[in-house]
């Protein structure tokens, strides 16, 4: 399983449950632990697909830390890292808002589901509609608190 989200603390993630993971950059970059570690979004994130999928291989992609904004040339370059992969999943609680120059994120989704890779994003908090969640192709999933279960 892939996952690929905002700063993913390698270190945190072996505290919370006790399985070392692989983290990496949207190029492939082996990450260094930053002197800093917090309980970011994507340590969270990736900490409860690693407990649930205990017996999955989980390569995570960072692509920033916690204080900066999402790239989306970081997000397209990430995805191409599993492009013809053997990963069967690639999951990711982070999206895109601006539908400007969202041709190359369509492309590469594209690509990896026609490869029998499954993408399942998470979509917006605030109801604005989000990339890659709102691609049919695209397993799109929405927590709402009036509706019972996700």
């Amino acid at each position: 399983m892939a996952i690929i989200d905002n700063y993913i603390s390698k270190n945190e993630v072996a505290n919370l449950i006790g399985k070392d993971i692989t983290v990496i950059d949207a190029h492939g970059n082996s990450i260094k632990e930053y002197k800093w570690a917090e309980m970011t979004h994507g340590t969270v994130c990736t900490s409860i697909l690693a407990e649930k999928f205990e017996d999955a291989n989980i390569t995570a992609v960072s692509l920033w830390d916690s204080h900066m904004e999402i790239s989306l040339e970081e997000v397209c370059s990430a995805f191409q890292l599993f492009e013809k992969s053997n990963f069967k999943c690639i999951c990711l609680s982070i999206g895109i808002h601006n539908w400007i120059h969202l041709h190359a994120l369509y492309n590469i989704t594209q690509r990896i589901v026609s490869d029998g890779i499954q993408i399942i994003s998470s979509g917006s908090n605030d109801e604005k509609i989000t990339f890659p969640a709102a691609y049919p192709w695209v397993l799109g999933v929405k927590y709402m608190p009036y509706i019972s279960g996700i």
